[in-house]
């Protein structure tokens, strides 16, 4: 580092270089571990803000299972409505719906669209929902045109369907899709006309754009197909979570005290979960990194106080013929903050190579995203910056006139 010892000789060029090394590593590791926190902190950044198309507030989801407990497909279809009733009259309750959860549609099937010039005559595999009426109200979905679901589309009525914004651009681009059939629909190749269109919302993997979901009506469409999936139910009222998942609990316990819920959480957690993953990795990179970089500060500042140590002598020689305070200062200054700056092109190099490893996890950054290695490094010098201040101010009070008595 070029100060020079009592014995004339640097003390860590030469003797001390292991440390040095040591050093330097632990700032490469720190600024790694950095660069990864910092990218998924942006992507989980850029997701809340991603538009959901419905609102997670004052609303919780929970699910049970009619089949499992041992309901014919026929019983157990005959038991929807009632649920739905036995929802809807609790205390507190502003709105019920049966359904999935937004951003997770439950079904994919084979359909024929009128129409749908690339598609006519020809077997397309959709996204599909089934629900009940009141869910788009529940979950904050807007009706864009035509009409919403209602009672009078009960399981013999004609079959009726809705559709997101994205499948009515990506099906009928040019006209609207209003009074459009959907043939073929499951095993009784059921058809459903298409009576109304409504917002998009968000994937689950929010990577993607909003998926073009069909929306069935549930008492239509629950024996469409040979399985038959949990029933989600969706409750919004202006009680907290408790009050609500209670709620679920008595209405549920009305129908059949046997029933199980299970599965229950607000909606907000629900949108948490999707980036579930990514938090958990930012999260852990993030510790890992504030244990480095403090490490690899207590490196720079452990190493600088013993080269200083070593330099008296030729601190004091220094100041005797003359040197200034702030010379000796931004001697011992540039000395730790060159280490840093090996370290940190050593970081930032093994940064752009093995962030590759997590593109896979990044929404709305690049693995080389240049804002964030640039904060990663201001990051690093800063803190190696004040590692070498208190060495290098006690530097600057070493008296020349000892150091010449001790010559």
């Amino acid at each position: 580092l070029g100060i020079k010892s009592d014995s004339g000789r640097s003390a860590v060029t030469h003797r001390f270089s292991a440390q040095a090394v040591l050093v330097v590593m632990q700032v490469a590791a720190s600024v790694l571990l950095l660069v990864g926190a910092g990218l998924l902190t942006r992507t989980l950044w850029h997701a809340s803000q991603v538009r959901l198309g419905f609102d997670p507030e004052h609303t919780v989801v929970a699910s049970t299972d009619f089949i499992r407990q041992g309901y014919e497909k026929n019983a157990a279809a005959n038991l929807l409505d009632p649920l739905l009733d036995s929802l809807a009259a609790q205390p507190g309750v502003e709105s019920a719906a049966l359904g999935p959860t937004p951003m997770s549609a439950n079904m994919w099937t084979s359909v024929k669209l009128e129409g749908h010039i690339s598609g006519e005559g020809k077997k397309i595999g959709i996204l599909g929902s089934r629900v009940s009426p009141g869910y788009f109200k529940t979950v904050g979905i807007p009706l864009l045109s035509g009409r919403d679901f209602t009672r009078s589309d009960a399981a013999n009525a004609p079959g009726a369907a809705l559709i997101s914004e994205t499948a009515a651009g990506k099906y009928w681009p040019h006209e609207s899709p209003l009074g459009k059939h959907i043939g073929q629909v499951g095993i009784h190749d059921q058809t459903f006309e298409i009576v109304g269109v409504v917002g998009d919302t968000a994937n689950y993997d929010l990577r993607r754009g909003p998926p073009a979901i069909f929306y069935f009506p549930l008492d239509q469409s629950y024996l469409m197909f040979p399985w038959q999936p949990d029933v989600s139910m969706l409750l919004r009222g202006p009680g907290g979570p408790g009050q609500l998942f209670g709620s679920v609990r008595k209405a549920v316990a009305g129908v059949d005290s046997a029933l199980p819920v299970f599965h229950a959480q607000t909606l907000r957690e629900h949108v948490a979960g999707a980036l579930g993953q990514e938090k958990f990795l930012a999260k852990l990179l993030l510790v890992f990194a504030l244990v480095a970089i403090t490490l690899a500060a207590a490196g720079v500042f452990g190493l600088m106080s013993y080269s200083t140590e070593r330099g008296t002598h030729d601190f004091g020689v220094r100041m005797a013929l003359g040197a200034q305070s702030h010379h000796v200062l931004w001697l011992v200054l540039r000395n730790g903050l060159m280490l840093a700056l090996v370290g940190l092109v050593v970081g930032l190099g093994a940064a752009l190579w093995l962030t590759r490893l997590v593109s896979s996890l990044l929404f709305g950054v690049t693995a080389n995203d240049s804002a964030t290695f640039a904060a990663v490094a201001a990051v690093t010098l800063l803190v190696a910056l004040l590692a070498c201040y208190l060495p290098a101010r006690r530097a600057t009070r070493v008296d020349p006139l000892m150091a010449l008595r001790s010559e």
